[in-house]
């Protein structure tokens, strides 16, 4: 090698280069990189991200790839897949010609999956997840060395196929396997190397290419696999960008290094908002593993320790988003914008229904605050408004919040309030802060704080936290034992805004 790689890369850009020694990674590994990673380490958006991606892939491919050359065959080749619980399974596609073997796929599985599985009827959030899992699996085997390429349409096709054998409850009628095959399908095509469009490849039967475009030629032919061909009906039902919704929690080295690179982007005097919420996209498996290992009690303060973002209340209700696998928005404050729609919607039904049960009076201050006030008295009918009294808490004009905090006990969030600011309380630490004025945007944050954190309902307010997050977040899981109660609830509250 005529230089040493890093220190090339360094001369194009040093924060990149750092990004990569803080990660270990040393000149013998970067011959491992392909382009479709740089989109990873360097997720800049626009022109600027294209630009210094290429630069950086071109000295890559000047010292490794140099020799490297790609065809394509018709020739037919095997490759396997791996069903959890069963032997492999072998069968015939076509193939792009290459020394190594060909990918070995596995379908996505869980406890809570394999539980629904198991008592014959998986829920759509949990189908939404296998789907997912298992394009994700296949998208991050692929994209590796040898085969740097995307899923071929025969390769989803038989991956359709084994989910259905794995898990038999999700056949359709007709074709068994066919519903599934759409689904993938479609979460293959919606998921987007990079904006940038390549040549137009040849077509299939079907009007799609056989999994990639064809590559081009030139500098930027290293580039492999950017962009797919969508179908103009997939294309109108998605309006969100999912591509940063592919998780590698199996690869440590790029958790880790996606962590280093979102700590340092926090560290910035002007950190970008954009790149900490790909990053914080990019890690959510990680992230996710490791608080379910904290503990309960330590676990907020850990949490802001290790990610100082989270104080900024949005990324609370970003993490929401990522939990229910709710693609990315074209702005980071899309699905917070969402529910404050459904929120408006929903408040002053729900105000008027404890009334006109005659279970709440008329509110004598924000809509907010009496329904947090009443919240189990309104769905559930319950007199006693000492219950509700710890979600929300009035300041007196003497107090400071952070002495308040200090005095609490217990991890349950509450939010507190004053004349001027709302402040979003776990344990005896300030989660997050806005403006009285925006009491709105605290409640749903509120909400948010109980999924950031993993923690229960108090039980007194379960049945009603879980209405409200079904009516505000749009989340409908709900735990088998209030499954009944939040029924019965919800069918009484439709009734009574469909007669009003």
């Amino acid at each position: 090698m005529s230089k040493d790689v890093l220190s090339k890369i360094r001369e194009i850009d040093e924060d990149v280069a750092n990004i990569l020694t803080d990660g270990g990674v040393t000149n013998e590994d970067m011959k491992d990189i392909c382009y479709e990673a740089l989109g990873e380490l360097i997720p800049t958006p626009g022109i600027k991200g294209i630009l210094l991606r290429s630069k950086i892939w071109k000295v890559l491919s000047s010292e490794f790839h140099e020799e490297k050359s790609v065809e394509y065959s018709e020739k037919k080749s095997d490759f396997s897949v791996s069903l959890p619980g069963s032997s492999t399974s072998e069968f015939r596609t076509r193939e792009w010609v290459s020394q190594a073997k060909s990918p070995k796929y596995t379908v996505y599985q869980d406890k809570d999956v394999s539980n629904a599985s198991n008592s014959g009827q998986i829920p759509s959030e949990l189908r939404h997840r296998i789907i997912r899992g298992t394009v994700n699996n296949m998208i991050s085997i692929a994209h590796n060395s040898p085969w740097n390429r995307l899923p071929t349409n025969d390769e989803i096709m038989e991956m359709a196929k084994s989910v259905v054998i794995t898990y038999p409850s999700l056949k359709d009628q007709e074709t068994k396997h066919g519903l599934i095959y759409k689904q993938l399908k479609k979460r293959m095509y919606n998921v987007r190397g990079s904006k940038k469009k390549t040549k137009k490849s040849s077509k299939t039967d079907d009007g799609f290419s056989g999994g990639a475009e064809e590559l081009e030629s030139g500098a930027q032919t290293q580039t492999k696999i950017d962009v797919f061909r969508v179908d103009k009906e997939t294309d109108r039902e998605t309006d969100t960008d999912d591509s940063l919704l592919i998780y590698e929690p199996d690869n440590k080295g790029m958790m880790e290094r996606h962590y280093n690179a979102l700590f340092k982007e926090c560290g910035k005097s002007k950190p970008s908002v954009a790149i900490i919420n790909s990053y914080l996209n990019k890690e959510f498996v990680a992230r996710r593993a490791w608080l379910t290992e904290t503990s309960a009690e330590s676990r907020c303060s850990q949490l802001l320790t290790k990610y100082p973002c989270f104080k900024d209340h949005v990324e609370i209700i970003e993490e929401v988003r990522r939990i229910l696998g709710i693609g990315e928005g074209k702005a980071r404050e899309s699905f917070l914008k969402k529910c404050l729609a459904s929120l408006s919607k929903e408040k002053d039904s729900i105000v008027y229904f404890g009334m006109s049960k005659k279970n709440t009076s008329p509110p004598s201050g924000s809509k907010i605050t009496h329904i947090l006030t009443n919240l189990s008295t309104i769905f559930v009918g319950n007199k006693s408004t000492k219950m509700c009294a710890d979600l929300v808490d009035n300041l007196k004009d003497h107090e400071d919040p952070e002495t308040w905090a200090s005095r609490r006990s217990g991890n349950v969030p509450v939010l507190l309030l004053t004349k001027e600011m709302s402040y979003i309380v776990v344990g005896r630490a300030i989660v997050a802060t806005m403006e009285i004025t925006k009491l709105d945007e605290a409640l749903v944050t509120f909400l948010a704080t109980f999924y950031l954190l993993d923690i229960d309902y108090p039980k007194a307010q379960e049945v009603g936290l879980t209405i409200l997050q079904q009516l505000v977040l749009g989340d409908t899981s709900t735990p088998v034992h209030l499954a009944k109660a939040v029924e019965l609830s919800l069918v009484d509250y439709n009734k009574f805004k469909s007669s009003n």
